[in-house]
């Protein structure tokens, strides 16, 4: 289960207890690093591990669906502009 925690990046520490987001993230054991990104305001994107095609949603921070984002595909990569509002993907 991937998690989140509240993190304070004046004190560069991690406060509060974790908070689950997705039973599965997509993470590079070679790379050692996983496939999300967040903006400055705190929208998280991620490549959930095994799902293909897919299909690219838009979600508020209850984990509502606000909407879908292109057609189904097979994406390599997501990143968000600093103000959450875009994304960039690559195929």
């Amino acid at each position: 289960m991937a998690t989140c925690w509240p993190f304070n990046p004046d004190s560069l520490t991690l406060s509060g207890n974790p908070v689950p987001v997705t039973p599965k993230v997509e993470y590079s054991e070679g790379k050692s690093m996983g496939n999300f990104s967040l903006s400055e305001n705190g929208v998280l994107v991620y490549r959930g591990a095994f799902s293909s095609p897919l299909r690219m949603i838009w979600l508020d921070r209850s984990g509502k669906q606000l909407g879908t984002l292109g057609d189904p595909g097979n994406y390599n990569a997501a990143r968000l502009s600093p103000d959450g509002r875009s994304v960039v993907l690559t195929r």
